[in-house]
Parts: structure tokens; C-alpha cells; sequence
């Protein structure tokens, strides 16, 4: 997207100068994390370079409806789905994100922070738009582990949908006494 504005082109950037993996337009201080990691990797803080935008200032000069795209990464995956709802392939990729309740995730934000619930659920949504046929079967684990009754009830919305559909849902939960 970035990579197809008209400045863009003016500038000769290609869509690698917007990825944070690789050189030319991250950051290389902190190489796209934002973060600088201590010796040992465990302990991070703010990239000084980069201020934890990820990207040199020139590609933060470029605008998408006057966002960066250090905006658009940090921007919830639910306003992100409203910002692209009218541009096929964003929302396309963005929606099942949204149906399995992960819309208060960040875009860019790595998956090292998220619980195990939200790991499932990603899973999930991704795997969700491979389901065009019926009898597909789905097989989670502890997709409600960690979640709020709101996120129990739509995960079950999402799950009974599917099952409507002719698929198969097979969702392990560990219930533990104690």
C-alpha cells in the first residue's frame, strides 16, 4: 500500500523500504523492533534512534490518509478493519481477526506478548478463511484460556457459526481443580 503512493514513487521506494525485516527503511539501530533487548534478550527499552516508531524518519514522511506506517502498525486491528473495510484484500485479511475477537490487538505487535487464548484464537482466524468448504474440521486448544466473559460468549458466537455451516469445532479447555 505504502509502496504504491504517488510519493512513494517520487522517492523510488519499493514496498521493502516498509518492512520492518528488512534494511533500506527500518530501523537499524534496533532492526524494526522498536525495542532494544539487554545482553541477555529479557529486558527491552525503548529504541533511542527510532523512538520506538521501527522505521528511519524519511518513511515516516509518507502518508496513508495522513497515517505513518508506524501509525497503521499501532493501530488496533478493529480500527484498522474500519479504516481498509473498503479495500478487498486489507479487510479480507483483517475481518477474521475481528470475528475470533482479537480487534484490540495492535498490528504490529509481535505474538511473544500474547496469552494463550490469544495465541489460539490467532490460529484460529487464520485458518478460518481456508474454510470454504464444508466439513472442515477445527481443532483448538484452550481458545478461552485468559478470556473475559464478552470474549467467551462471541468465541462462542464464532464457534456455533461455524458449526452452522456444516464444519466441525472440536475445543479443548484444561479445567483445573484445586
Amino acid at each position: 500500500l505504502f509502496a504504491k503512493l504517488p510519493e512513494s514513487k517520487v522517492r523510488g521506494y519499493t514496498a521493502s523500504k516498509f518492512s520492518m525485516h528488512a534494511p533500506g527503511g527500518r530501523c537499524e539501530n534496533c532492526k524494526g523492533e522498536g525495542v532494544i533487548y539487554d545482553p541477555l534478550g529479557y529486558e527491552e527499552s525503548e529504541c533511542p534512534v527510532c523512538l520506538g516508531k521501527r522505521f528511519r524518519d524519511e518513511v515516516l514522511e509518507i502518508r496513508f490518509k495522513s497515517l505513518s506506517i508506524a501509525d497503521i502498525l499501532d493501530m488496533e486491528i478493529g480500527s484498522a478493519y474500519k479504516l481498509f473495510t473498503n479495500m478487498k484484500p486489507f479487510a479480507e485479511k483483517l475481518k477474521p481477526l475481528v470475528d475470533t475477537g482479537l480487534d484490540y490487538l495492535r498490528l504490529g505487535q509481535t505474538t511473544a506478548h500474547l496469552s494463550g487464548g490469544e495465541r489460539a484464537r490467532l490460529r484460529l482466524s487464520i485458518t478460518l478463511p481456508r474454510a470454504k468448504a464444508p466439513n472442515t474440521l477445527f481443532l483448538v486448544d484452550e481458545p478461552a484460556r485468559g478470556l473475559h466473559q464478552k470474549d467467551i460468549q462471541q468465541l462462542l458466537g464464532l464457534i456455533r457459526g461455524l458449526c452452522n455451516a456444516g464444519h466441525t469445532v472440536i475445543a479443548i479447555e484444561h479445567a483445573q481443580n484445586r
